[in-house]
C-alpha cells in the first residue's frame, strides 16, 4: 500500500510537471514577449537617463568653458580685423528668421536690400551689451545722418524656456530706448534696430565663428549681407579708429567706385 501511494505521488508530480511544461511551451511566445518588454523598459529608461545626464554635462561644460575663456581673453574670441575683406573672400550670412519688436516676422539679412550695408551686433546674453555698445556708438556717430546705412542689434535666444510664450512676447515687446554712454547722442546719429531670433542658430554661429555665447560679436555687412569686417568682445585702445577707417573705406570709397562703374 505504501509502495502504491509512493507511485501515485510520483505519477501526480510527473503529471503536474508535464502540465506545467505544456503550459510553458504553449505560452513560450508570450513569455518571450514579456521578457523583451521588461528588458526594453529597463534599457530604454537607462538610455533616457544617460541621455539626460549627457545633456546636463554638455550644458554645464559648455557654460564653464565659455566663462573660463571669457575671463582669459576678456571676450575676444578673435581680434578685430585690421582691414576689410574683399567681397570674393567674404562669408555670406545665411538667411535667419527674426522677430521685430512689434511682433512681426521677417528674415535677416534681407533687410539690407536697398541699403549700402550696416553694422550687426550679436549677443546671446544681456551681459554682452556693454561690450557691443562702444562699437555701435562709434559707427552710429561716424555715419550720423546717413540714410543708406543701418545699425542692427540681434539677440539670439536659444533657451527652450525663453522662446516659449509668454516669455518670448515679453522679450520682444519690452520698452526699448537706447541710452548712450555719453551724456548726449551725436545729432542725427543712427539708432539701433532690434532683432530677435528664437531657436537654434547653428548655421549662423558656424558661419560667423561665434563659439562663445557669453561675449558679443560685431560685424560690418555690405548690401549683399556679406561679412566684410568683424570683431569680438569690447574694443581696446585704437581699435575704434580702425573700425571708422574700415567703415569709411567700405561704405564711402567702395560705394563711389560702384557708382562710377
Amino acid at each position: 500500500m505504501l509502495r502504491f501511494r509512493s507511485s501515485l505521488a510520483s505519477a501526480r508530480w510527473l503529471a503536474e510537471g508535464a502540465g506545467a511544461l505544456a503550459i510553458c511551451r504553449g505560452n513560450a511566445h508570450l513569455c518571450e514577449q514579456q521578457r523583451s518588454i521588461k528588458l526594453f523598459e529597463i534599457f530604454s529608461k537607462e538610455k533616457t537617463e544617460a541621455r539626460k545626464a549627457k545633456l546636463r554635462e554638455d550644458l554645464q561644460r559648455g557654460y564653464f568653458d565659455d566663462f573660463k575663456e571669457l575671463r582669459e581673453t576678456e571676450g575676444r574670441v578673435f581680434p578685430p580685423d585690421s582691414h576689410s575683406l574683399l567681397a570674393r573672400d567674404a562669408v555670406s550670412l545665411p538667411e535667419l528668421p527674426v522677430v521685430l519688436p512689434d511682433g512681426s516676422k521677417t528674415t535677416f539679412p534681407s533687410q539690407l536690400q536697398g541699403f549700402a550695408g550696416g553694422m550687426l551686433c550679436v549677443a546671446f546674453r544681456e551681459g554682452a551689451d556693454s561690450m557691443l555698445q562702444p562699437w555701435g556708438e562709434a559707427f552710429a556717430a561716424e555715419f550720423a545722418g546717413s540714410e543708406s546705412l543701418r545699425w542692427f542689434q540681434l539677440s539670439l535666444i536659444e533657451s527652450a524656456v525663453m522662446r516659449m510664450w509668454p516669455f518670448s512676447s515679453l522679450i520682444t515687446k519690452a520698452p526699448r530706448k537706447y541710452t548712450w554712454s555719453t551724456e548726449d547722442a551725436p545729432p542725427a546719429a543712427l539708432q539701433p534696430e532690434y532683432l530677435f531670433h528664437f531657436g537654434e542658430a547653428q548655421e549662423l554661429k558656424k558661419a560667423l565663428n561665434m563659439k562663445n555665447q557669453l561675449t558679443g560679436y560685431t560685424y560690418l555687412l555690405d548690401a549683399q549681407g556679406r561679412v566684410r569686417w568683424r570683431a569680438s568682445g569690447a574694443p581696446q585702445a585704437g581699435e575704434l579708429e580702425v573700425l571708422r577707417q574700415v567703415a569709411r573705406q567700405l561704405f564711402v570709397h567702395d560705394s563711389r567706385l560702384e557708382h562710377s562703374c
